[in-house]
């Protein structure tokens, strides 16, 4: 793999899907692509909530984005693209949320079926904040 340098004046925007609070591939990304943390943006999509600003904060604890601008977009799940091992591994994690009287049941209810909980006005609003900077 050829790597890329990167010009000052460009931004680069990394987004990934969420698996456990992780985004995919952006330690890889951020290994082998090298930017400056000041050009580097990044998003995730998971099926967590906007509203829940405690778990946006743990995600981006976890993957490392607490000085570089972050978006969260609610996306979905659909077991019909699944293997046999991810719909088992989220049909348990569903279960054992909804037995835990303090698990988040937005997220087993989210879990329980296919769904989309995209809104691509919120990637509107990414872009606008983007191009304003």
């Amino acid at each position: 793999m050829k790597k890329r340098t990167w010009s000052k004046d460009e931004r680069v925007i990394y987004g990934g899907s969420l698996k456990a609070g992780v985004i995919r591939d952006l330690s890889y990304f951020n290994k082998t692509a090298k930017v400056n943390p000041q050009q580097l943006i990044v998003f995730a999509c998971g099926l967590t909530s906007r509203d829940d600003l405690v778990k946006i904060q743990e995600i981006k604890k976890a993957n490392h984005l607490e000085s570089i601008p972050f978006y969260y977009f609610p996306g979905g799940v659909d077991y019909s693209q699944l293997g046999f091992a991810s719909k088992s591994l989220l049909k348990m994690i569903c279960k054992s949320i909804r037995k835990d009287p303090q698990g988040d049941q937005m997220m087993a209810a989210r879990l329980e079926k296919s769904g989309d909980y995209t809104d691509l006005n919120l990637l509107k609003e990414m872009i606008q904040q983007i191009n304003n900077k």
